[in-house]
């Protein structure tokens, strides 16, 4: 896009992954075998790897997030339930930042003028990953899946 430009690696333990150790034959790709053999020294069921080059330095902080057009149509008991869940995730962590109506909740007014959220779950990026590497210009970054 016109922030950044970068890989994204997706990583899912497959069960012969589950073995202590590498089997002669798994009857998968090259590439099933390396994702196998990292999480095989793992206790997770997956990973989540990207790496981007900034096109310009940001203006303000970076966030994680995962964002919708319009809210999930949800029971009363489910919609107090999530509502609860993220009242706690936002008290364990308080620069997460969620919202769950979207345009539901805004006047026609807000609505016309596009002051609402859409609903989305972000947290800053420092807080949501286990790991970030920053790799000065000119050097090489970190392989992907390594």
């Amino acid at each position: 896009n016109d922030l950044f430009s970068g890989k994204l690696l997706i990583m899912i333990r497959t069960c012969d992954a589950d073995e202590k150790e590498e089997p002669q034959a798994t009857g998968g790709t090259a590439s099933n075998d390396i994702v196998s053999n990292y999480l095989r020294k793992k206790k997770r069921r997956f990973e989540i790897q990207f790496q981007f080059k900034f096109k310009k330095a940001p203006d303000s902080q970076l966030f994680l997030s995962c964002g919708y057009e319009d809210p999930v149509q949800l029971s009363l008991l489910s919609k107090t339930s999530l509502g609860a869940a993220m009242k706690f995730c936002k008290m364990k962590n308080p620069t997460f930042c969620y919202s769950l109506s979207g345009k539901e909740n805004a006047s026609e007014e807000d609505k016309k003028e596009g002051n609402y959220e859409n609903p989305h779950f972000s947290f800053p990026i420092e807080t949501s990953l286990d790991r970030i590497v920053i790799t000065k210009e000119g050097e090489k970054p970190p392989t992907l899946g390594g």
